[in-house]
């Protein structure tokens, strides 16, 4: 049976793989026909990047942006790609040389930022955030990034207020209120912390985190049995995305509170923060 599912995986590789191909065959014709079609470099690069040739996508990322500099898809996959080389110190002098093209480009502020941050330089990457914000106010994600900078320097009021206008700007931002709710429990903001990872796992009901997060707001709240009803739905998520060290820890945790007849445990400081993908 497993030798099966092997097969059946990668059959599917290689079908992901000749379509790929058959894409970088495609828009280099686009190319070939238009040379300033800058959607054609940015789709080719993404094809080159799914084909894990990072250089060559790099390439038409970087041409994808010459030729229309304010294509805020092509700048992230540059990112992505230069991410994928390792080269963070060539990304930071590449998004440098088109700030000094461009002032006013904010995503090229917001990339650096991302960069700089990379290689821990905290207050560097705030400053750029900072730009992006000023030049793009409508910026959800330089918000959501700078209130993360803004936690690793222990603000919390301005972490927290970053994270809120990131979803002012887009209800929709589940890794915002994840966060948000991380902070608030932390604070003691028990409630707080409830509604976000509430909001959190209705735009993104595979979040294993958040339902944990919130059985450690109801535990902390003396609400065993809602407590205990997440922890298990988190279970669930770790058990389904094969994530067994949470699996196992979050199901060692439930076996103890069911064998505990009181909260006799404080719980304030045992909150999972990684946020998944």
């Amino acid at each position: 049976m497993n030798e099966f599912l092997v097969r059946e995986k990668d059959e599917d590789k290689y079908s992901e793989s000749r379509k790929y191909q058959n894409s970088l065959s495609d828009f280099t014709q686009a190319i070939e026909i238009n040379p300033q079609d800058a959607d054609a470099y940015n789709n080719r690069g993404n094809a080159y990047l799914k084909l894990g040739k990072y250089q060559n996508a790099l390439s038409d990322f970087t041409q994808a942006i010459s030729l229309n500099p304010q294509d805020a898809d092509a700048d992230n996959n540059h990112h992505d790609a230069y991410l994928k080389l390792g080269r963070t110190e060539d990304e930071i002098a590449d998004y440098t040389q088109a700030i000094s093209i461009n002032p006013e480009n904010a995503n090229a502020y917001y990339n650096r930022g991302i960069a700089y941050a990379k290689l821990g330089r905290t207050e560097d990457t705030l400053s750029d955030f900072t730009q992006a914000i000023s030049l793009n106010p409508q910026y959800a994600k330089a918000y959501y990034n700078r209130g993360i900078a803004y936690n690793k320097l222990g603000r919390t009021e301005d972490t927290l207020s970053d994270f809120t206008q990131a979803i002012s700007i887009n209800p929709q931002y589940a890794k915002a209120y994840y966060n948000r709710g991380i902070v608030n429990g932390k604070l003691g903001r028990y409630h707080n912390a409830l509604a976000d990872f509430t909001e959190a796992i209705r735009l993104n009901p595979q979040n294993g985190n958040a339902y944990y997060n919130r059985g450690i707001s109801y535990l902390n709240l003396v609400d065993r049995n809602r407590a205990i009803g997440d922890f298990l739905q988190a279970v669930n998520v770790y058990y389904q995305q094969g994530q067994t060290r949470y699996y196992k820890n979050t199901l060692g945790l439930v076996c103890k509170l069911v064998d505990t007849k009181k909260n006799e445990n404080d719980y304030s400081n045992i909150w999972l923060t990684s946020s998944p993908t």
